[in-house]
């Protein structure tokens, strides 16, 4: 009669859990150690992966600043009426009045000639060449802001309608080159989120040669654990890590690299903004758009790390 072997005793779930951290644990320290023992090499590749990620970040961040500066341009849905120079400033201002009352339109704004070559003299930068004009060439302006506001078939036809009136000599709804702007920033953007699959593509193959050059280095000894009993996804654990560590480094790199040149360029952007009285500003990315492209490149790692992990470990043989 064979005798009865007991059962092999079964692990609580905390001990279970506990053991698989500590294996993670040891798997990240493991891998860190490796890539300390060559610092440069990795540094150089923790930075190549930083420029592929900082090139689409950096572009994407600047289109929205503009997108955003642009957006709320009231300016840009303002018609602007030109009066014949027979109108006075009283005629002109009763004439604010009347088309204020008008149920298109949403608010009006009368500039007297005065006002008007004041505010000229202002942006013009030669106040000296308008000195010496006799008499004030600029026309009283009445702008006229429609009620339809971005709808620009019926601003137009509102146009149509001030066009006509008997004191206005020209008017202007010039949303020509508002339009075409919005056009080649919704172009952009389209590149720059192409241009970011395509440098994703390029970390994706950068963190998985990484890798395998590195499974390469450690083929024999990947073998003697292979021997001894391990499993794949135990020899694969380090490596994934050391991809996540790539990752995360380089989004960290591509992150300092976005701060420092938004830095650098912040002052002569913002001075050519208020040339062109805009708001544009360029803004430093905070801990919200860090977290996202650090969580980024570490994705990227861990992915590319898992690609060329599943690949190459595999086809060790013992």
């Amino acid at each position: 009669m064979k005798p009865v072997s007991a059962p092999a005793p079964r692990r609580s779930p905390l001990r279970s859990l506990e053991a698989w951290l500590l294996q993670h644990l040891r798997a990240a320290r493991t891998s860190l150690r490796q890539i300390a023992a060559n610092p440069l090499g990795n540094l150089m590749s923790m930075t190549v992966i930083g420029v592929a990620l900082a090139l689409p970040a950096s572009l994407l961040v600047t289109l929205e600043s503009l997108r955003q500066a642009f957006s709320g341009d009231a300016d840009t849905y303002e018609i602007s009426l030109f009066l014949d120079e027979e109108v006075d400033d009283r005629q002109g201002a009763l004439l604010a009045r009347e088309l204020a009352l008008a149920e298109d339109v949403a608010a009006v704004r009368f500039i007297d000639r005065a006002t008007a070559l004041e505010e000229y003299r202002a942006i013009a930068g030669f106040p000296e060449a308008l000195d010496v004009l006799e008499e004030n060439p600029l026309p009283a302006v009445v702008l006229v802001s429609p009620r339809a506001g971005p709808d620009e078939d019926a601003s137009l036809a509102l146009l149509q309608r001030l066009r006509d009136l008997p004191k206005v000599e020209s008017a202007r709804f010039d949303r020509g080159w508002a339009r075409r702007l919005r056009a080649i920033l919704q172009l952009l953007h389209r590149g720059g989120w192409l241009l970011s699959g395509l440098l994703a593509l390029a970390v994706l193959l950068i963190v998985g040669n990484t890798i395998r050059l590195a499974i390469l280095h450690r083929s024999e000894e990947i073998r003697i654990a292979k021997l001894f009993g391990a499993t794949d996804s135990f020899v694969q654990l380090p490596f994934l890590y050391a991809g996540l560590w790539y990752g995360t480094g380089g989004g960290l790199f591509a992150w300092a690299m976005i701060a420092g040149s938004t830095i650098w360029l912040s002052g002569p952007a913002a001075e050519l903004a208020q040339s062109y009285d805009s708001a544009f500003r360029l803004s430093v990315p905070g801990i919200r758009q860090a977290g996202v492209l650090v969580g980024i490149g570490t994705l990227l790692g861990l992915l590319g790390s898992w690609f060329s992990v599943r690949r190459h470990v595999a086809a060790l043989e013992i």
